[in-house]
């Protein structure tokens, strides 16, 4: 159902067309009944508004040049950053009636500077400073989307997408795993996947071999020596740990808000799961697809980060898709245990490799 307010703008927007038509047809009406040059005139001046009006469009599409760019190419979800707009004539004629639009529910400006039309003089160009935020995360484009070009009166008006949309990586939020969300990790991890690791140097165990040339001095058991009189070196002490592997099966992107929104919500858990893996130093392996399966290993703070930055730039790869079930398989050749995290619903799944 349309609203009373849409109908209104509808309404504003016919009246200049509807005045127009009045004023062609009282003009056709003075040359059948006066005749006469001065009528002739009046007539051919209305007569051709429109196809002289679509031939000045066309100009000033083909004249009009938009650049657009923000200060970094990767930003964090909900902060802004700057954003610089140009505008340019490249012609010898003006160009009026400029007007831009965006995608509110992907980003927005501090100054909203598309409320204003713009018009460019001969040879002009003019830059639009002020900040942009994003509102969803992962690889979109961003800023100004189109653009809008009227007739002198607004009777006539035409949208053209930019040629050139800005591309931006937007990390995601980072939200606090709830005890709810550990508990269904688990859950889904179930069997878990044990290794034995050599802890460092300097924490040695009871296990001894001959010393070899080459070995640590601090490693010597001297205590042994001083008994036997032979050489012997501690071995560092191993230690079990528990590492959970993650496969993930990424959505087809559209380019649709309901797609962004979902990758929006896909990436900001994943990140919130590495991010408590990090900071627990509990090892995370994430397999995913970008021109081959590869992984990321978390297992600090540090290695967090840096899959972080790169998340949006190699997780949910176009080229990715259909690729899940490659992904799974790698994973499950390694690991014994395998959770499958699909984009599509935002779920978790169990595997079995081995």
């Amino acid at each position: 159902m349309i609203s009373k307010k849409t109908r209104k703008k509808k309404h504003k927007r016919n009246i200049p067309l509807t005045i127009y038509i009045i004023l062609l047809i009282a003009a056709t009406v003075m040359v059948s009944i006066w005749g006469g040059a001065f009528s002739y005139v009046i007539f051919y001046v209305f007569l051709s508004y429109i196809p002289l009006s679509l031939l000045y469009m066309v100009y000033s599409m083909l004249f009009l040049n938009i650049y657009q760019e923000t200060e970094h190419r990767m930003i964090n979800k909900n902060v802004s950053d700057k954003y610089n707009l140009i505008i340019e004539n490249s012609g010898i004629l003006p160009i009026g009636g400029i007007k831009f639009l965006y995608d509110k529910e992907i980003s927005s400006f501090k100054v909203d500077f598309t409320k204003d039309s713009f018009s460019l003089s001969f040879m002009e160009k003019q830059e639009i400073n002020t900040e942009m935020t994003c509102l969803l995360a992962g690889s979109i484009d961003a800023g100004v989307k189109e653009y809008q070009l009227q007739d002198m009166f607004g009777m006539m008006k035409i949208r053209r997408k930019v040629k050139i949309p800005i591309r931006v990586h937007v990390l995601p939020l980072i939200r606090k795993l709830t005890g709810d969300d550990i508990r269904l990790i688990n859950e889904r991890k179930e069997k878990g996947n044990r290794f034995s690791i050599n802890m460092p140097e300097d924490n040695l165990g009871n296990d001894l071999r001959k010393y070899a040339p080459g070995d640590s001095l601090n490693s010597v058991h001297w205590k042994n020596y001083a008994r036997t009189g032979q050489m012997f070196v501690r071995l560092p002490e191993k230690q079990e740990i528990d590492m959970l592997c993650i496969a993930l099966d990424t959505d087809i992107m559209d380019g649709t808000l309901e797609k962004l929104r979902q990758r929006d919500k896909y990436l900001e858990y994943l990140a919130s799961i590495g991010e408590y893996f990090g900071i627990m130093n509990k090892p995370l392996v994430i397999y995913y697809y970008n021109v081959g399966v590869k992984y990321y290993l978390i297992d600090s703070p540090a290695s967090f980060r840096v899959f972080y930055t790169e998340m949006t730039e190699n997780i949910g790869h176009k080229n990715a898709a259909g690729h899940a079930a490659d992904v799974i398989a790698e994973a499950n050749s390694r690991y014994g245990s395998t959770i499958v995290f699909k984009e599509e619903g935002c779920e978790l799944t169990k595997e079995y490799g081995y």
